[in-house]
This record gives structure tokens, C-alpha cells and sequence, in this order.
């Protein structure tokens, strides 16, 4: 996958869609390996493919017998390339094996073609051909079967040679002892048998040669059609909906979920609390307490406009964007691809290389807590830094953290709502692990915009004395802070 790493594209819960998107071919599976991003310059390819797709899902979710009556056909393909490589090369002859494997193939290539013309299924731009000829060069039979045989009924000198090795193959038979005359014509019989069927096919693979084009486009329609139906029924499965790309400045999500955290989540009883924010052309800054989920809502836009890009549904009520050249995610795991670096010295590689795509095109930047491991002066001063040369390129970038002070008056500010409106005094100090589960129950994942120069949250110290941080280290906080932390109330 393009801009992102393998765990990357498992922390944003990439992996987990994709494991959902199942094609049934090895064709399409190929397809779907294939998957990637198409940039500003392929808008009409991703514009077409998305257009496909909602033109499909409504034959799909129309028909639903059609759609059975098709996936029951495209589970009998086989991969066959080899054997077309072979035919192209005209080294060897395709062997009984071979034109069995192929026959087969035709033959299901035509209960393809036969349904896609009686559900008038005209939604791919590749065309699929009948493979009649095919199918009856390799059947002599008036009825179709599987099989496959060298019939002799494909060359006159081989029948000869069959009815003469039967006749001797009779008269060994009828002899008490073996005779050597007999049993040295029936080698030499033998052996004319296997260069005349080494000459059948021979003149089978040259006269199959003339489908192959048809073969190798039906190859490629089968996998359009395969992945067509896997990325349906993965939308079907989950919910999905077209992405709409606009000439917009703006990105706008609605109720966008992760499936892949809402699997663990409804594994453990929760629910996933739906993600609604707009982003504009330039910086956005997300901030917002700890365990309030930012890291899970950068992680489930970034899924969703990568899935955009890859001309899939996405996972929400609706994605208005428009269409971007590159994809940036910075979320702390850049040390698992960076061997004997800081995780400072990594982020600024990571940096480096984004400023140098926003220069080169428009794209959609996350970047998750930037310096948090350095000096926190420089690291603020980095964090403001970068903001403002993003607002000076025509990207969009979403960056969270904690430093405060850091949005300017031009900027986007979000806030996730976490623990503001929670009723924190009513908790006593219990087991870490119990008031963890509180806290989580009380926290609001909600993003609004917030104006710029709204503080950050200050949670931070009256969760650490619900969680049973000792009194001897509270009575060492100072007073500003203190305040700050809780106000008026009193200790209980």
C-alpha cells in the first residue's frame, strides 16, 4: 500500500476491512491485492469505479439470487495463465492435463457469459466473451462433459493406430504363452500412439492459440467482476456508503466508525461513539484529555479517506472530501520501521518527508502528539511551527496534542469533550483498575469545534488522585495548579 507501512495500516484498522473483503477467484484475490491510491491525477478512474460500484450495489442488494447465481460460478475458476504463457511460447504442447484444466475453464467461462447476458449485467468495462469455439474444439462429444480425453476422432492416423494396437492387444490376449512378435508390435504401436497424440496436441495448442485474447480478457473480467462483489458485499456487511468526492476546501465525516475498534468493543459489551467533525484546507488542531480517544478518531479518518481513495465504501453516514494526491500518518510507530534512531530523530525524518509531499502536491496529513518526547519548550515551539507552515500549503492536516498555546486565530481548533461534563466528585478513590472502568463509562468521545484559544483540558491531576495517587505527592502540587485542577471543592 502506498504512504502507509504494515503497521500502519494494521493501527488504523486497515488489515481488519481488508480481511473482510474476500474475493473468491485467485483472480480477484490478485485484484485485491493490488488495492492502492488513486491520486488527483486518477480522478476519473476512482470517480468511475465508485460509480461502478454504486450502480452494482443496487443490482446487488436487488437480486440476490442473481448475485448466488454468479458467486456458485466464479467459485469454479482456476488459475490457468500458466497455461496460456505456455501456449504463447510454442516450446512444448499443452499436455491431456493441460487441455482438460482449459476445457474446463471455457466451459465455465460460458455459464459466466450466459448469466452476465441474462441479467444484462453491463456494469465493468471489460467486455466478456464467449468461449464457444473453445469449448467445442475440446468436446467432440455432442454433449458437454468435464472430461477430457485425446479422442481419436482428432486425427485419422491415430485411429488407425488405435484399431491396429487392439487388434494385436486381442491376439496377445488370446495366446497361452506370451509371443515376442506380437508383444515388439504392440511396443512399436504404442509408441506411434504417443507421437500421434503428441501431434493432436500439438495441433490443439496452435488452434487454440487464436482464443487466447479472449481468454486472457475474460481472465480480467472475472477478477473486475470477483472484486466488484467482495467490495459489495463488505459495504452490505458493515453498512458502507459512496464516499461523494466534491472540488471542496473542506473534509466533512459523519457518524464515521472503525469496524476494527468496534469489533473489540462489542466484544467487550461498549459501543463505538460515532465520529462527526469538518476539517478545513490547512491546520487542525485536535485536543483533548487523556482517554478520550484521539488517537482512535485520527486512526478512523484516516481508514476512511484511505478507503475513499481505494474506491471503496466507507464506514459512515456520509464523506464529502475532495480528491487528495498523497496520504501522511504519524502515529508512533514509526520506531518498529527505524532501528538505532530516537523516536525524536524518527518523528523529524517522518516530518521532513511530509513537508516534502505537501510541496509536491494536496494531500491529508495525521499527525498524533508531534515532539512529545522532547523538551517541552522546543517541543511546543516545533508543534506551533509546523502548524504554521501547513496553513501555508493547500493540504489538510490534523494534528493532536497536548501542548497548550499552540492553535492560532486562523486555525481549526477540536476538542473531544472527554471529562468536562463529568460528574468526577462523585467517584472516590477506589483500585486503579475499577476506576479506570469509570472514568471510561463517564468519558464523552464527542468532537466539537471549540474557538481557538480554548484551553486544553485539565483533567490530569483529579483523575491521578481518583486513581490513588498518594496524598504525601498531592500535598506537593502547587497551589495554581491545584486550582486550576479543581477549583473551589473541598477534599472529601
Amino acid at each position: 500500500m502506498k504512504f502507509l507501512t504494515k503497521a500502519q495500516q494494521h493501527n488504523i484498522g486497515f488489515d481488519f476491512v481488508m480481511a473482510h473483503l474476500t474475493p473468491l477467484t485467485c483472480y480477484g484475490k490478485e485484484r485485491k491485492d493490488a488495492i492502492d491510491w488513486y491520486s488527483a491525477a486518477e480522478k476519473p478512474v476512482l470517480l468511475r469505479k465508485l460509480q461502478q460500484l454504486q450502480a452494482f450495489k443496487i443490482f446487488f442488494d436487488k437480486y440476490p439470487e442473481d448475485i448466488a447465481a454468479l458467486t456458485n460460478i466464479l467459485t469454479r475458476f482456476k488459475e490457468i495463465r500458466g497455461i496460456i504463457r505456455q501456449i504463447n511460447a510454442q516450446v512444448e504442447p499443452l499436455d491431456e492435463v493441460e487441455l482438460f484444466q482449459l476445457k474446463n475453464f471455457a466451459i465455465d467461462c460460458q455459464h459466466l457469459w450466459q448469466a452476465v447476458e441474462e441479467f444484462q449485467l453491463t456494469l465493468l468495462d471489460h467486455q466478456l466473451y464467449s468461449l464457444h469455439d473453445t469449448v467445442t474444439l475440446l468436446n467432440p462429444d455432442d454433449q458437454i462433459t468435464r472430461t477430457f480425453a485425446i479422442d481419436s476422432r482428432y486425427a485419422t492416423a491415430l485411429e488407425q493406430i488405435r484399431v491396429a494396437k487392439t487388434e494385436i492387444e486381442h491376439q496377445i490376449n488370446a495366446q497361452p504363452e506370451p509371443d515376442k512378435q506380437l508383444l515388439n508390435l504392440h511396443t512399436q504401436l504404442t509408441e506411434q500412439e504417443r507421437k500421434a497424440e503428441y501431434q493432436v496436441c500439438q495441433n490443439l495448442t496452435d488452434r487454440l492459440r487464436i482464443s487466447v485474447p479472449e481468454v486472457a480478457n475474460n481472465i480480467t473480467y472475472i477478477a473486475e467482476l470477483d472484486f466488484l462483489i467482495a467490495k459489495a458485499t463488505l459495504a452490505d456487511a458493515f453498512g458502507a456508503v459512496a464516499p461523494q468526492f466534491l472540488d471542496t476546501d473542506t473534509i466533512k465525516i459523519q457518524e464515521a466508525v472503525n469496524p476494527w475498534v468496534n469489533d473489540i468493543l462489542n466484544k467487550d459489551g461498549k459501543s463505538f461513539t460515532p465520529l462527526s467533525l469538518s476539517l478545513n484546507q490547512g491546520a487542525n488542531v485536535l485536543t483533548g484529555a487523556n482517554m478520550g480517544g484521539k488517537t482512535v478518531a485520527l486512526a478512523t479518518l484516516t481508514l476512511n479517506i484511505l478507503l475513499a481513495h481505494c474506491g471503496l465504501f466507507v464506514f459512515c453516514r456520509s464523506l464529502s472530501l475532495p480528491v487528495l494526491d498523497f496520504l501522511f500518518y504519524l502515529a508512533h510507530d514509526y520506531q518498529s520501521v527505524t532501528a538505532g534512531v530516537s523516536s525524536f530523530g524518527a518523528e523529524v525524518r517522518q516530518i521532513t518527508r511530509m513537508i516534502e509531499q505537501m510541496g509536491d502536491g494536496r494531500g491529508f496529513a495525521v499527525v498524533d502528539e508531534f515532539a512529545r518526547d522532547t523538551n517541552p519548550e522546543e517541543g511546543q515551539t516545533m508543534v506551533r511551527t509546523l502548524l504554521r507552515l501547513c496553513e501555508k500549503h493547500n493540504s489538510f492536516c490534523l494534528l493532536s496534542t497536548h501542548f497548550s498555546k499552540i492553535v492560532e486565530r486562523d486555525m481549526q481548533h477540536l476538542q473531544v469533550v472527554g471529562l468536562r461534563n463529568a460528574p468526577l466528585e462523585t467517584l472516590s478513590p477506589v483500585r486503579a483498575e475499577k476506576t479506570v472502568n469509570h472514568l471510561q463509562e463517564m468519558m464523552d468521545f464527542t468532537i466539537e469545534a471549540v474557538p481557538w484559544d480554548n484551553p486544553a483540558p485539565k483533567d490530569a491531576v483529579r483523575v491521578a488522585k481518583l486513581m490513588g495517587l498518594p496524598q504525601e505527592f498531592l500535598d506537593l502540587i502547587d497551589d495554581e495548579t491545584w486550582e486550576n485542577a479543581f477549583g473551589n471543592q473541598t477534599e472529601s
